[in-house]
């Protein structure tokens, strides 16, 4: 405050909200005063620090004597700050303010509480959500809480009450390898189950082998759409051998989700149809394995389609005289892996292309080789470029002087794209040194 100033400070208990019915003092009178009719009335008097106090509740106040017609607060002044629960703000979220909701941000502690802050510095609710969640504003002033295991929910913005909550029929489980089991939503992004928003407050879930709509205004699922599944199958042809036919079926597995400037959720996924035939002699077996790697889109009412990025076969046949393989097509890099993908299957980073899609950023592995063996040595980036059309575009970004084409460890992740379409990201060595470390990491640069 500067001096001859009046405002209005509400002291806050300690849930958050305003202290009324309380007897209200100032630790210094000459600094500050208290209207006799409106204690909340606060008039400035001279320079200094002071607090405001009723019952549990404490405001700070430093007032400065600034001079001049146009009086203005130095550069830096602190204009107010908001008591946390004392464990620590492990993150500030941008609550989007809306007709439905109070809060400017969200002040997340390490606690797990939530508080919801005003522009003026006012904590108007606060929350217990638990620390194992992740927290996203939903474009509607509330907050969507998503968990580890099987619950999403969502906070009201207007009170921090639970305003409903939507249970998975599949639980998050261990990422998969190849695959993810049935019964097991693949929560290895980030460990919570995977949620992107819409601007109109849809929330885009996956749940096992589902992307979810869900109802802002009912927390029900107002639409589903399936994601394609991995299989396995084994026959037999022949006799006078031991052979049991067998069959699976699994989930397939995900990459990161995001919401997209043209308003559509973007998820890449895979699966697998291996198709194993053994004999007709009993050291005689044939197996083909077809992969497919797909690019899910999906709007806020449900309409969605399913891009292909690529298709790749390998096959082997092992028999009582000779053993050959080979494949045929690309694949993203086996066994790389990243911070936020786990998976046998690095699916690499996805960020919005404007208002026309995204831009996908992957590491390929061509695989076309014939007799002895699967690939053959050499490791493209890519950045592919896509929307309601499909594929708009797809080129290898390689960068010689810092990745060479034979180390599969360098991963380039896109994090921002500017107006004119520049992609700026950094060209990050993804192996790890005995200490736990990054082997190496470029500078932030243009990408492509």
């Amino acid at each position: 405050m500067l001096v001859g100033q009046t405002r209005t400070i509400e002291a806050l208990n300690g849930a958050g909200g305003v202290v009324s019915g309380l007897t209200w003092a100032t630790s210094d009178s000459t600094i500050v005063s208290l209207s006799s009719d409106d204690p909340q009335i606060v008039t400035a008097l001279s320079p200094g620090h002071v607090t405001i106090s009723a019952g549990g509740g404490v405001a700070d106040v430093i007032v400065y004597a600034v001079p001049g017609p146009n009086p203005t607060l130095p550069n830096g002044t602190i204009l107010w700050s908001v008591p946390g629960d004392g464990s620590g703000v492990a993150q500030i979220l941008p609550a989007v303010p809306s007709a439905t909701g109070i809060a400017d941000v969200f002040a997340v502690q390490s606690s797990g509480n939530v508080q919801a802050v005003t522009s003026d510095g006012i904590a108007s609710w606060t929350a217990n959500v638990g620390t194992q969640s992740q927290k996203i504003p939903d474009f509607q002033g509330g907050l969507v809480i998503a968990d580890n295991s099987q619950t999403v929910q969502r906070l009201d913005g207007m009170t921090g009450q639970i305003s409903w909550a939507y249970t998975l029929a599949n639980p998050c489980g261990p990422p998969g390898g190849f695959f993810q089991p049935l019964g097991q939503t693949d929560c290895s992004g980030d460990g919570y189950i995977p949620v992107a928003l819409h601007t109109d407050g849809t929330v885009f879930v996956i749940d096992g082998d589902q992307v979810i709509g869900i109802d802002p205004a009912t927390g029900t699922a107002k639409f589903n759409v399936q994601l394609d599944h991995s299989t396995d199958s084994s026959t037999c042809q022949g006799s006078g051998f031991y052979c049991t036919p067998s069959s699976s079926d699994n989930f397939p597995i995900i990459g990161q989700m995001i919401t997209a400037g043209d308003g559509y959720a973007y998820v890449p996924y895979l699966f697998e149809v291996d198709q194993e035939t053994k004999g007709p002699y009993y050291c005689d077996d044939y197996d083909e394995i077809n992969d497919h790697f797909r690019m899910l889109r999906v709007g806020p009412s449900g309409d969605s389609s399913k891009i292909v990025i690529r298709d790749w076969r390998l096959w082997g046949l092992a028999s009582c005289w000779d053993d050959f393989w080979g494949s045929q097509g690309a694949d993203p890099l086996i066994d790389a892996g990243t911070p936020n993908q786990p998976h046998f299957y690095n699916f690499g980073t996805l960020i919005a292309n404007g208002s026309a899609g995204v831009i996908f950023s992957w590491r390929e592995e061509p695989l076309d080789r014939n007799g002895d063996g699967i690939g053959n040595g050499t490791y493209n980036n890519r950045l592919t470029a896509i929307s309601a059309s499909g594929i708009d575009r797809d080129v290898i970004v390689n960068i010689p002087d810092k990745q060479p084409q034979s180390d599969p460890w360098w991963e380039i992740r896109p994090v921002l794209q500017k107006e004119d379409g520049t992609v700026y990201g950094t060209l990050t060595h993804s192996d790890v040194d005995t200490a736990g470390g990054t082997a190496g990491a470029d500078i932030f640069r243009p990408i492509g």
